[in-house]
């Protein structure tokens, strides 16, 4: 159930301390931990000169928020990062879902905007997320993102679980390889007793030919 936000008119919430503007965010938002953390899609314009977080929402209730102020849109329009974090961040593609912690843009750009609660993405926060895949459904649910029919996760984690999982994978298939080298070994080992059985055997059969050979050319002999 979305919070009622409480809106705020601009002579209200000029010359409040950045204590009390966090506490009105606070409040207005219901974040009871105290911390702006949030989910959306991290972009880069063409010209490389601006980058921001879109539609942005929260990690803990999945709610879309905007400044507390009368017609505000421009928190969901996007929250300015640092272009050369984004670069890092984003790698080769353009855009991205992220997950991060909101701050207080300086004062000199909330001056500039005319607004008192702008904010601004704190560079050392930000974490890529990854569409998780049906075959990773086993992950602690705290760290997943339910994004109406998509589920997103911090890469981070993803990567850590993907390696588990290959790790996992290539110490059964060593397993099951040394499993099969053992019966192949066995499979040897009883082929070549049965080799050396069916050899003796050939080679008694053989002995008793020639020696049954011999007693009827005795005979033979005898009988002449």
């Amino acid at each position: 159930m979305a919070l009622e936000q409480v809106i705020y008119n601009l002579e209200e919430v000029k010359g409040l301390s950045d204590e009390e503007l966090y506490q009105r965010l606070y409040d207005s938002w219901g974040l009871e931990n105290h911390k702006i953390d949030v989910w959306g899609e991290l972009s880069i314009n063409e010209a490389g000169n601006w980058a921001g977080i879109r539609n942005a929402k929260t990690l803990s209730g999945n709610q879309s928020i905007e400044y507390p102020l009368a017609d505000s849109h421009e928190l969901q329009s996007g929250v300015f990062l640092t272009p050369s974090v984004a670069k890092i961040v984003l790698g080769n593609d353009t855009k991205g879902m992220v997950a991060c912690e909101l701050m207080l843009a300086s004062i000199p750009q909330r001056a500039k905007k005319n607004n008192p609660f702008l904010l601004a993405v704190n560079d050392k926060t930000v974490e890529r997320l990854t569409y998780l895949p049906d075959a990773l459904p086993n992950l602690d649910r705290q760290a997943l993102i339910q994004n109406e029919d998509e589920t997103l996760l911090r890469k981070v984690i993803y990567d850590a679980e993907v390696k588990r999982v290959k790790h996992k994978i290539a110490s059964e298939t060593e397993a099951l390889e040394a499993a099969l080298q053992e019966k192949q070994q066995d499979m040897t080992d009883k082929l070549a007793e049965l080799s050396d059985a069916f050899k003796s055997t050939q080679d008694k059969i053989t002995a008793s030919t020639t020696e049954l050979e011999s007693s009827i050319k005795r005979n033979e002999e005898l009988n002449t």
